[in-house]
């Protein structure tokens, strides 16, 4: 696969990732992927703004029939297995990210997903403050997560789930944005399933559920990070993906017939699961937080539905990077 290198600078400026403050610096040429795993760590001058491909911005128009055959897509209870994470299935290619429509007209001006960095502003992480305790352990543990945090490709940030409804209700009071981001990981990715509260802390596995062993774990390799934090100090347990390796961002799209058919298709799968007691287990395992606005109850899920039929994709339509995937079947 061709290395894909970071093309974009961009001015400091504060703006909100998922939720999460972020701002962007001046940047430096980052490493491409034939040169992420010769080491590096962050030395103050290459943090910042990393670009998600190398194929290059295009105006999406994905109207009409698919070129590929499409992905069969089951109806009722079992239509959220799409969207399910557990903890010994976690590696998924297809991610989504709530953002403002300021950050989405600054992707499609630079072409770049990720630009959210810890030094980039003054709000540091749940997940950030877990790894900087991970980071003092003289374990594979602490190696691997000091790799997270100081090297030049995994300085950035976007955090995303496997579902758009998940998190259109965030779990603060402030709006994660109402503009849907989709991305889609390299097929060769792999992706890390992080509890700090466990040993060992780290494990990974591939895009299609195999064990990954911890020394193949390499920074070239690793596209994204489930974190899974459970209760603790009276906070609300929760789940959530961090993507931090824009060099295994296949594609990353706003505003696209195809970004407007998931929410379709949500709204749809919502509105018929809300009564449907089967629905209650794989809704639950879809979830990545479980608040009041969660609970699997009637009049809570077409909530839910109805919060998501509102947020009509009406940004500019930008794709940048090819899809590898089939996409679903329209209609079903």
């Amino acid at each position: 696969m061709r290395a894909r290198a970071a093309t974009s600078a961009l001015a400091a400026s504060l703006a909100l990732s998922c939720g999460r403050p972020d701002a962007g610096e001046p940047q430096l040429p980052e490493p491409t992927r034939a040169s992420v795993d010769a080491g590096g760590s962050s030395d103050g001058a290459s943090s910042g703004a990393l670009a998600a491909a190398d194929a290059g911005p295009s105006e999406a128009d994905d109207a009409g029939e698919p070129a590929a055959p499409c992905r069969a897509e089951n109806d009722g209870a079992a239509a959220f297995d799409a969207y399910r994470a557990t903890d010994d299935d976690f590696a998924r290619r297809e991610l989504y990210s709530w953002t403002s429509k300021e950050q989405a007209a600054r992707m499609a001006k630079d072409g770049v997903l990720l630009w959210s960095t810890e030094r980039a502003g003054n709000f540091r992480s749940e997940y950030l403050e877990a790894l900087h305790r991970v980071a003092a352990r003289k374990d594979e543990d602490g190696r691997l997560a000091r790799v997270l945090l100081e090297h030049p490709t995994h300085l950035a940030r976007r955090y995303a789930w496997t579902a758009a409804f998940a998190t259109a209700a965030p779990r603060g009071v402030r709006s994660y944005g109402d503009v849907l981001v989709r991305i889609e990981l390299a097929p060769d990715a792999i992706v890390g399933r992080f509890a700090p509260a466990e040993r060992p802390a780290l494990r990974f596995a591939s895009l299609d559920g195999k064990a990954v062993p911890l020394a193949e774990a390499t920074p070239a390799r690793i596209a994204a990070i489930f974190h899974v934090r459970p209760p603790e100090g009276g906070k609300v347990a929760y789940r959530e993906y961090i993507v931090s390796n824009p060099l295994l961002v296949q594609r990353f799209e706003v505003g696209t017939p195809t970004v407007q058919r998931e929410l379709d298709r949500e709204v749809a799968l919502l509105r018929r699961s809300a009564a449907d007691a089967q629905a209650r287990a794989p809704f639950e395992a879809s979830l990545a937080f479980k608040l009041p606005a969660y609970v699997f109850e009637p009049k809570k899920v077409a909530a839910l539905a109805t919060l998501l039929e509102g947020r009509k994709q009406t940004v500019p339509a930008y794709a940048h990077g090819e899809s590898a995937m089939r996409p679903f079947c329209p209609g079903r």
